[in-house]
Order: structure tokens, then C-alpha cells, then sequence
């Protein structure tokens, strides 16, 4: 290989790395309170409003919210290991999760198919509006992503995507914020 070529590589290798890891870091103290939002979210196994106020209460330990797309397998793994483990942390840890899919309205039929056929034991709304990703930092770009906000609604701690093993990371966050 030419020296020139193998420079050329090792730069775009450097530049293509440092890049995503800049994307995957963000402020939380940029993040509002979540108590102080009021947005609006639909439940999808019959369609009713409720509002962020109401799905998410103060003061009853950290509040986890894992945000999805019905077209993101990566997404619907992370769920399905929650959902497997979620009984025997609520035995362990106060604290609430709930699953909030951004899909667009055209989806929102498969939103509700999926709740149903994985039976998620936690809440599952749908941002329909897509509300969270215009507050949150980094605007939700990419998804899995998750948050927890402590008991009083500050954001504490962030994670992008899912791999095998980052549940057992996020019990030991929730347990950190009781």
C-alpha cells in the first residue's frame, strides 16, 4: 500500500470516530425538568391522551423513559429485555419506566400491535407530536435511546442504543438514584 493512501485512511478512521463520539455525548443540564413538561402522549392499546404531568409521578423515585421506533430492531431488544426483568426490579428498586415510541402518525396502527403482542408490563405511550425529541438534548437523535431523571425530575443519566448486558448497566443507574 502507498503511504499516502494508508495516511488517508488512518485520518477518516480518526475523524469518523471522534465524530460519533461527539454525537453520543450530551449536556444534561441542558435538559428541562421533566416535571415542568407538559406533553402530550397517547396510550396505543386504545388510543386515549394523557399528558407527561400525569404518566410520570413526583417524588416516587427515578423515572426511566425508553424511547423507540416500531422500525428499530435494536429498540424493540432493549424493551424486550426490560420486560423480562422489570417484575423482579420493582421488587428491588422504586422506580418508574415506561417505553414512549416517536413514531410518525402513519405508524402509530403497529405502535399499538407491538404493546399488545410483547406485553410490556410497564406504560407505553406514543409522542405523536414528537414533543420530547424538540426538548430533550441531542433531540433524540438515534435511537434506543434512554433517560432517567431523578425523583425530582432532573435529567441524571443518558445511554444511546443497546447491546446484550446494558440492562444489567441500568438497573445498577436506577439503584444509584433512589
Amino acid at each position: 500500500m502507498h503511504k499516502p493512501f494508508i495516511f488517508k485512511l488512518l485520518f477518516l478512521s480518526v475523524l469518523i470516530f471522534s465524530t460519533q463520539n461527539l454525537e453520543a455525548q450530551i449536556n444534561l443540564a441542558e435538559a428541562p425538568n421533566l416535571y415542568s413538561l407538559d406533553i402530550q402522549l397517547f396510550n396505543p392499546a386504545d388510543s386515549s391522551a394523557t399528558s407527561s404531568k400525569k404518566a410520570f409521578k413526583k417524588g416516587k423515585g427515578p423515572v426511566v423513559i425508553a424511547f423507540w421506533l416500531t422500525t428499530c430492531q435494536p429498540c424493540l431488544r432493549e424493551l424486550s429485555a426490560y420486560s423480562k426483568l422489570y417484575d423482579n426490579w420493582q421488587k428491588e428498586a422504586d422506580f418508574q419506566l415506561a417505553a414512549i415510541s416517536i413514531d410518525y402518525p402513519q405508524r402509530f396502527y403497529r405502535v399499538g400491535e407491538i404493546v399488545q403482542e410483547k406485553a410490556f408490563p410497564f406504560p407505553s405511550y406514543w409522542d405523536g407530536a414528537r414533543q420530547f425529541k424538540e426538548v430533550l438534548p441531542g433531540r433524540l437523535n438515534g435511537l434506543p435511546q434512554l433517560f432517567i431523571f431523578d425523583k425530582n425530575g432532573k435529567l441524571v443519566y443518558h445511554h444511546k442504543g443497546f447491546q446484550t448486558g446494558d440492562e444489567v448497566k441500568l438497573f445498577e443507574e436506577i439503584k444509584k438514584w433512589q
